[in-house]
């Protein structure tokens, strides 16, 4: 169904307030404390730096279309197509 005036866009956004960590193990941390940050291994091909600068992109609020550009200009492709 196409967007219309009557219904919002869905915006995704991470929390501005918490920091993307690229850590020794090659996985980047969402989060301060390392018990109850979020891990986020990156696909095979694509470098940890590349996927903190993804989510260090997403503390400004944007639709999934350029989400997925953004994710796309980083080598980031849909498992399902």
């Amino acid at each position: 169904m196409a967007q219309s005036a009557f219904m919002p866009q869905t915006l995704y956004a991470l929390d501005p307030a918490m920091p993307v960590l690229l850590r020794p193990d090659g996985a980047v941390q969402v989060g301060w404390d390392p018990r109850r940050a979020v891990l986020v291994r990156p696909p095979g091909g694509l470098a940890a730096a590349e996927l903190a600068a993804l989510l260090r992109s997403m503390r400004s609020p944007m639709p999934l279309p350029e989400l997925q550009r953004r994710a796309a200009d980083r080598g980031l492709r849909d498992a399902g197509g």
